[in-house]
């Protein structure tokens, strides 16, 4: 394998060095344009000082990248993402003549005049108020219209009502203060965690109008310490064992749509659980109890079994012909279909009510005219045909389709269901055969392969 550069492969230097083993053990040869072909001392002391020179431009890069980040955070200038709920962006020539020509602004955060009263009512109820996280929560769901609620930049998390996690992210956002900060989460290590305060890079002035007070916002510490639980009664707190792996994080979905968050009991026993109370602010739907649990062990129970039985098990060929059998039963709570005589008239040109037609579908290609010409000609003049076919059509009825090449439905057939409503019982109006027939026919090619 040839690669314009090592660098192109990986930066660093253990990356780059494992990909070369792993190749090695492959029996493949890693080569450079840039690099002599053949290996030798020369060319194992240039390979390693390519990796060096790779790694080193790499922590350049980063270093100027955050000097440059940090540097416009304390001019005062949003640094990148989108702006925090109250504030909305307001464009400004960009202070290097070089950009400004091009065209290039920058952004400061300004006030939005809908939101930013929402965010001083939550520091207000916060600090000044007997509500909690729960209590504020509902406050803000009961009126949506009033207290709009944040608005995710991923899709998968927007869920259109107000949360324990927005409110608390919002209660310890530095930027209501007025000041820029910048660095507040850890962007590749730590998984985005937060980062320590004294890590943080603040803005020399305020940037932008503030919403609460330093004070005030250093005031939610406070607070959120005296109404921990474990501090009303002076608990010792109970030591945190290692981070639980949850095996279903983010699969598991409740009937009632929100995704089941992972929780400890006993500090041992994982369990997957849904409040919509506690999660989005809401009151559960009709027959919802307050909280559902549902253990790891009878998750992992199912999916083992499921997975033993149709996927690995000797009879999963019989597991999924009665699945689809049983797909294809009807369901006894669907609505009734319409009879054949319980239809409107059938005509040409409907006089009354819907028109009812007949249609049939281009004829086949040439080399398949006779046989279709022939199995269409005995089928206008049977009996079933003659019973099928309306009053108006009757004494001239056109040539039905009959494939060449399918027992069941003609090629152009756009019917996919197992039954029409629009058809008499037991056909379909676009096929020459039952509808069944072609759902049995599919069934059978999918348990032979």
């Amino acid at each position: 394998m040839i690669c314009e550069n090592i660098n192109r492969l990986a930066r660093n230097p253990a990356v780059t060095f494992t990909v070369d083993e792993q190749l090695r053990a492959a029996g493949v040869t890693l080569l450079c344009a840039d690099e002599p072909f053949e290996e030798s001392f020369g060319s194992i002391l240039l390979r390693h000082i390519n990796v060096g020179l790779a790694r080193g431009y790499h922590f350049d890069l980063m270093r100027k990248t955050r000097e440059g980040r940090q540097s416009g955070t304390r001019q005062g200038w949003h640094m990148g993402g989108i702006a925090a709920y109250g504030y909305q962006f307001s464009r400004h020539e960009h202070p290097n003549p070089h950009k400004r020509s091009r065209g290039l602004s920058r952004s400061r955060l300004d006030l939005d005049p809908v939101r930013a009263p929402v965010v001083r009512r939550i520091f207000d109820e916060y600090l000044y108020g007997p509500r909690g996280l729960d209590e504020i929560c509902q406050l803000l769901n009961s009126d949506l219209d009033r207290f709009p609620p944040p608005v995710p930049t991923d899709p998968a998390r927007r869920s259109g009502a107000w949360s324990r996690s927005s409110i608390w992210s919002i209660l310890r956002n530095p930027k209501y203060t007025g000041f820029q900060v910048y660095n507040r989460r850890a962007s590749r290590t730590r998984r985005g965690r937060p980062n320590d305060p004294t890590q943080w890079t603040w803005s020399t002035e305020p940037a932008h109008p503030a919403i609460v007070t330093t004070d005030e916002f250093k005031q939610v510490d406070a607070v959120a310490t005296s109404k921990a639980r474990s501090r009303r009664t002076n608990a010792p707190a109970r030591p945190d064992p290692r981070p639980a792996q949850y095996l279903f994080h983010g699969m598991v979905r409740c009937a009632c749509g929100l995704r089941m968050r992972g929780c400890r009991r006993k500090q041992t026993i994982l369990y997957y659980q849904c409040q919509p109370a506690r999660i989005c602010g809401r009151p559960p739907a009709a027959g919802h109890p307050a909280g559902i649990y549902v253990a790891e062990t009878a998750l992992l129970d199912g999916v083992t079994g499921f997975l033993a039985t149709a996927v690995y098990g000797p009879g999963r060929a019989s597991y999924w012909e009665r699945a689809l059998t049983a797909t294809d039963a009807p369901d006894p709570a669907a609505p009734a279909r319409p009879s054949w005589s319980a239809r409107p008239p059938t005509s040409r040109r409907g006089s009354a009510g819907r028109s009812w037609r007949w249609r049939t579908s281009r004829p086949p290609r040439r080399r398949d005219r006779r046989s279709w010409s022939a199995s269409a000609s005995s089928a206008a003049t049977s009996p079933s045909a003659r019973r099928r076919w309306p009053s108006s059509t009757a004494r001239r009825p056109r040539r039905l389709p009959t494939p060449p090449s399918c027992v069941s439905c003609w090629p152009g057939c756009r019917c996919t269901a197992t039954t029409c409503a629009r058809c008499p019982p037991g056909g379909c109006a676009r096929c020459w055969r039952a509808c069944t027939l072609r759902s049995a026919m599919t069934k059978k090619s999918i348990l032979s392969r």
